[in-house]
């Protein structure tokens, strides 16, 4: 596309006759406005042909390198018309970014001026031909927005101008019309002046008059409400995505790269006031104005404010003294700013202006261009792209800058590929426990073996750690999931069949319809339904889990929270905020606020407890600080059948408090009262099963035992749903992890055809349980003497934490719950609800 420019935008004479005359140079001093007041006014022209009114509005003008909104002005009787670039000291081949309102009360200053300045210097003497008219005020002005209206009003009321004038009529339909014919045929003549050609001509839709009433922004309140340290890390966070890819971290440094930045923004923040990086934006400094642009947003030691956001991020571009990479994030700052500043709409300016922005910090940044850049392009640009034909035109620096991120991605997956051709197998379990989570991962990261041995069906592809759930309340419940599947340059080929995500407990019926769903062949998706469907394997692992036992109480499936996976620790950290939003409304009694904040646990194992003692945690510490009156309201109740908790641990690291209690009100209830029956495992009759637990036997080499007491070598069974006969198991994290690493170890053996490993043999490393207040209890049965066999405290508490950090199932968790956990510590538990 050719480079256009708009230095010309303001226009002068009859479109009617095609003339089209130099820009006009305007200037507005104390006096103009008094000249203005002296001018002869009447009804109608001075020709006397046609009457004294005007139309006027605002457009913006996105052709790049210089988009600017300008005052379109028109005698609608005679389509004469005039345009001036806004603001009206704006150089000729600068862009207009300076300028951008959006309402009618940031628009009317500038539209003032440039009204007194158009009449003042005599509106007919850049006619082509014939004599200029006298100079002349206006009889009526009038416009399309209201608002717009009433603010130049008000803005020439405050000026001065005489009271007549002061008062802008609002016009529609005939007018509007008439108003958009001439500015459509000035658009016309315009891109002709420009040299545009036809074919870029056609894609350049009219510029719309802005009507500021009917736009709908989000109120600037900043990104964050929370403390200065949080705001501080949303600081960090901004300034991350606007620097260049290269001074990226690598990914095994990512969190030591924030906390780095989180450390120099602190002090920076605490060691200069805001007072003291006003003046020195003011001054012309780039980096403090970007500073103090970043403060306004969030917050932090003033009110958010998004038009000062705005001005110093502007004030960093225009700067003399701004180094080009220092523009080059300011504009990358800003493309959020525009894109994100209505709630569930882009407006065709915003999106425009946030393109243009994109456009710049890429030419700027010589290529190298930043996060920001690149997701506007991707998520942003490029669908809107399919509807808005000129973005295609225009912003060429952002579409080489993504078509060339997109070539070294696809280069480096075309290598991948590569080297999967040549490595390929196809392991893919039925279920996604924990179990199976880990033994898929061993697998993808051992995929060298060749050879497609089996198809399985993939349920989903989330890991749920039932042991990591009550931890949740720390706010790093997104961390304990991991994706099944590694990505697509890493993958081997898969086969995958839709399925529903396995619930807490079974799901209560339904009546379900009939489906009249053809299965394609060719394709290798099977669609979601209640039809079942027949799938072939070589070799199968049944790794489905179980249910959360409820012993058929009545309404616990309807009314309790379970503790089975990451959904339900956010169902349970929503609710606990949410009593605590109800009883903080001032209709609400001291009792109702007791029974709202009673939160009761059934379940005496290491799971209730564990979550008991988080929850104690958060009560006395970041609730205390936000609700200090609801938090001594508080109170937990812990439920168990079993003559002691924690059954599976030494007597002498356990206390009880027994007290029974009749019909209890809560606000919460939480039940972890161990495990049901998988209804799969259940429907299944050609195998042995376990008396007690209906889980299905297995030999020791994790073979299910058929029921003529043969053993199926293609079948497997680990985790929950699985029992080694002669040698149960507690159905525990530990148990599930080693069958996973085992199996995994196994049928890469298998297709290596080397020798099968010896049979699965458990290391007990013994129980923790974390009793709160950073305190933590370990047992390791069966082992009387040798180092730490038994253990409490801060200690134990160690052990633990440091468990966690070993089951998380990737170096970038291995990363970031750490990262997590100083964050907690250092600026407390996010307590917003999501």
């Amino acid at each position: 596309m050719e480079r256009m420019d708009v230095r010309n935008a303001a226009v002068v004479g009859s479109i009617s006759t095609n003339n089209v005359g130099p820009p006009t140079i305007m200037s507005f001093t104390a006096k103009s406005v008094k000249q203005f007041n002296a001018l002869p006014r009447n009804p109608r022209a001075p020709s006397g042909r046609v009457s004294n009114n005007w139309h006027f509005d605002v457009r913006y003008i996105p052709l790049e390198p210089t988009p600017s909104h300008v005052l379109f002005l028109v005698q609608l009787e005679s389509s004469y018309i005039h345009t001036e670039r806004l603001p009206l000291d704006l150089p000729s081949q600068s862009s207009g970014i300076t300028f951008f309102p959006e309402t009618g009360a940031d628009a009317a200053p500038e539209v003032s001026k440039a009204l007194i300045c158009f009449f003042l210097n005599k509106y007919g003497n850049h006619r082509s031909s014939g004599k200029a008219p006298d100079a002349h005020a206006p009889w009526k002005l009038t416009t399309e927005d209201a608002t717009l209206a009433e603010a130049v009003g008000a803005e020439f009321e405050r000026l001065g101008v005489r009271t007549e004038l002061c008062k802008v009529d609002v016009v529609k339909g005939r007018s509007l019309t008439l108003a958009q014919e001439a500015f459509a045929s000035f658009w016309s003549t315009f891109k002709k002046q420009c040299g545009i050609t036809v074919a870029v001509s056609a894609a350049l839709s009219m510029p719309e008059s802005i009507v500021f009433k009917n736009l709908r922004l989000q109120p600037w309140v900043g990104d964050v409400n929370d403390d200065e340290n949080t705001k501080a890390l949303a600081y960090t966070q901004r300034l991350i995505t606007a620097r260049p890819l290269s001074q990226e971290a690598p990914p095994s440094a990512v969190g030591e790269d924030v906390m780095k930045q989180l450390r120099l923004n602190l002090m920076l923040i605490e060691s200069k006031s805001i007072g003291v990086v006003r003046e020195e934006a003011d001054e012309g400094n780039g980096e403090s104005a970007i500073d103090l642009a970043l403060r306004f947003q969030f917050g932090i030691d003033c009110t958010p404010s998004r038009q000062l956001c705005r001005n110093y991020l502007v004030k960093a571009i225009t700067s003399p003294t701004s180094s080009a990479s220092t523009k080059s994030r300011a504009h990358a700052l800003l493309i959020d700013w525009h894109s994100n500043a209505a709630k569930d709409t882009l407006y065709s300016r915003y999106l425009h202006a946030a393109a243009h922005h994109a456009n710049e910090s890429t030419l700027l940044s010589n290529g190298d261009v930043s996060p920001a850049v690149l997701y506007f392009a991707l998520y942003t640009l490029e669908p809107h792209s399919q509807k808005v034909v000129e973005l295609h035109v225009q912003y060429k620096a952002v579409w080489r800058a993504l078509e060339k991120r997109k070539e070294e991605i696809a280069k480096e997956m075309q290598k991948a590929e590569r080297k999967r051709a040549k490595n390929t197998n196809s392991f893919q379990p039925i279920g996604g426990t924990f179990a199976n989570c880990v033994r898929a991962i061993k697998i993808q990261q051992a995929y060298t073996v060749s050879g497609r041995v089996l198809q399985m069906v993939k349920e989903f592809g989330m890991a749920d750690e039932t042991d990591l759930t009550p931890p949740t309340s720390e706010g790093i419940d997104r961390l304990l999931a991991k994706p099944v599947t590694p990505p697509t340059m890493h993958r081997p080929p898969m086969t995958y069949a839709g399925c529903r995500q396995m619930p807490a407990t079974p799901p209560i019926p339904l009546r379900s319809e009939p489906t009249t769903t053809r299965l394609d062949p060719r394709l290798d998706t099977i669609p979601v339904g209640n039809t079942p469907f027949p799938i072939r394997y070589d070799k199968l692992v049944i790794a489905v889990g179980a249910y959360s036992q409820t012993f058929n109480v009545p309404g616990v499936k309807e009314n309790a929270h379970f503790l089975k996976d990451v959904k339900d620790a956010r169902k349970i950290r929503s609710r606990i905020l949410e009593c605590f939003e109800q009883a903080n409304q001032p209709t609400v009694s001291d009792v109702e606020k007791r029974k709202l904040l009673n939160f009761c646990i059934v379940g005496g194992g290491p799971t209730g407890v564990e979550f008991a003692a988080e929850l104690h945690d958060l009560l006395h510490s970041d609730i205390a600080k936000h609700y200090p009156a609801l938090a001594r309201l508080s109170k937990i109740n812990l439920y168990d059948v079993a003559p002691q908790i924690l059954g599976s641990f030494d007597n002498s690291l356990v206390k009880m408090f027994v007290e029974e209690q009749g019909e209890v009100p809560f606000g919460l209830l939480v039940w972890s009262t161990g495990l049901a029956p998988n209804p799969l495992i259940e429907s299944i009759t050609e195998a042995k099963k376990h008396e007690r637990t209906i889980g299905l036997l297995t030999d020791e080499h994790l073979n299910v035992i058929n029921n003529d007491g043969t053993k199926d070598e293609d079948v497997w069974v680990i985790g929950d749903c699985g029992i080694i006969d002669g040698e149960p198991l507690p159905a525990t994290a530990q148990v599930a992890s080693q069958k996973g690493k085992y199996l995994a170890h196994k049928l890469n053996k298998i297709v290596k055809d080397e020798s099968a490993p010896k049979p699965f043999e458990f290391k007990n490393f013994g129980s923790l349980a974390y009793i709160g207040n950073w305190k933590a209890i370990y047992d390791r049965p069966g082992v009387e003497e040798g180092f730490m066999t038994k253990e409490s405290g801060r200690v134990a508490w160690l052990l633990w934490r440091s468990a966690y950090f070993t089951m998380t199932l990737s170096w970038k968790n291995k990363i970031l719950v750490p990262f997590y956990w100083f964050l907690n510590w250092i600026f407390g538990r996010d307590l917003t609800r999501f």
